[in-house]
């Protein structure tokens, strides 16, 4: 996404230059037919280097998606780094009927990866800031966490979300399907890290739901995210997997098309966490951003803020001729209309 992005960056730089380049033999051809001193040509070209600019930024503002002109999505989070907030998340985790031994094993990995952290990298306490907007340098943590785990990927958000709501799974012995009959090319770092250290998915019972949930699902070449949706959930239905129906703990996943290959295109969970509905009407969505970035609780009044946070961060291409990322909870499409 990032190279895709520089590319079309790159790509409006030159058309820029090139417009300013032809702009400018305009000017100049028409200062010699009047003329023109230099310092007036000067003072010409100068004028349209700023008329161009101006015409760049409008033409680049129409180029993008409505939504990302007017996104000013804020969000009230923490990365549970002092003991308030964590008893916070403890004690939604344990209204929700997360086990005990899912907590200990999440808050241990929440403490191992927050040593790793410098001072002012991580908010203890809630506090307001925009969706993408972060304290820390990802490169700088990354490389702190290399140097006190040089052979350990650590924990991603899949893993992460798998073991706080892996007892919320179930998996149908009689439509399980055969590891090697599953698309799992798109895990292969979350295998590696399980192959570490497998407590956030510790048995091989658990590792079959891990794969039946987040296996790559084949789909058909569109941008309707309700087509591949209903793709998704025949995939889940046919590989055995059910959610729980319990409103106090469930998945959010951020699912992506993939159409790298042509005629091959698929789907996968790029991005996950649990939501916590509380006690006062609010939303918990707690999620591991990254490897190498930080756990965050975040809240929000309602599943439409959730949906526009979630978008803010993930919905990153534009005129692509892939499908937008969607949302789903459980295995229910959710649509920010809808909520």
């Amino acid at each position: 996404m990032r190279k895709r992005n520089g590319m079309r960056c790159k790509k409006n730089g030159w058309k820029r230059r090139r417009a300013l380049l032809l702009l400018t033999i305009l000017v100049l051809a028409g200062c010699a037919e009047q003329e023109c001193s230099p310092a007036e040509a000067e003072a010409e070209i100068a004028q349209t280097e700023t008329q161009a600019a101006a015409m760049q930024e409008t033409n680049q503002e129409k180029e993008l998606k409505p939504q990302e002109a007017t996104r000013t999505v804020e969000v009230s989070y923490s990365n549970i780094a002092d003991e308030e907030s964590r008893k916070f998340v403890e004690e939604a985790l344990i209204s929700a009927g997360v086990s005990a031994e899912r907590q200990r094993t999440f808050f241990e990995h929440v403490e191992q990866f927050n040593a790793c952290a410098g001072e002012g990298d991580l908010t203890g306490g809630f506090e307001t800031a925009a969706a993408t907007e972060i304290k820390y340098d990802p490169y700088e943590l990354q490389e702190r966490w290399q140097g006190r785990h040089e052979d350990f990927e650590g924990y991603n958000c899949r893993i992460t979300a798998y073991g706080l709501y892996g007892d919320a799974l179930t998996l149908d012995s009689a439509k399980q399907m055969k590891r090697d009959s599953l698309m799992t090319e798109n895990l292969d770092f979350d295998l590696y890290a399980l192959g570490q250290d497998a407590s956030a998915v510790p048995t091989e019972t658990e590792r079959d739901k891990f794969l039946s949930l987040y296996a790559a699902v084949p789909t058909d070449a569109t941008k309707d995210v309700k087509v591949h949706a209903a793709h998704m959930q025949e995939a889940w239905r046919a590989r055995g997997l059910g959610f729980s129906a319990s409103e106090k703990l469930r998945l959010i996943s951020v699912v992506f098309h993939d159409k790298l290959t042509e005629g091959q295109d698929k789907l996968f969970i790029g991005h996950i966490g649990i939501l916590l509905p509380l006690e006062d009407g609010r939303l918990c969505f707690l999620e591991k951003v990254a490897f190498q970035e930080p756990y965050r609780a975040n809240l929000f009044q309602n599943r439409a803020k959730l949906c526009d946070y979630l978008m803010e961060k993930y919905d990153l291409e534009y005129d692509q001729p892939a499908a937008a990322p969607f949302i789903m909870e459980n295995a229910e499409l959710l649509s920010r209309e809808d909520v």
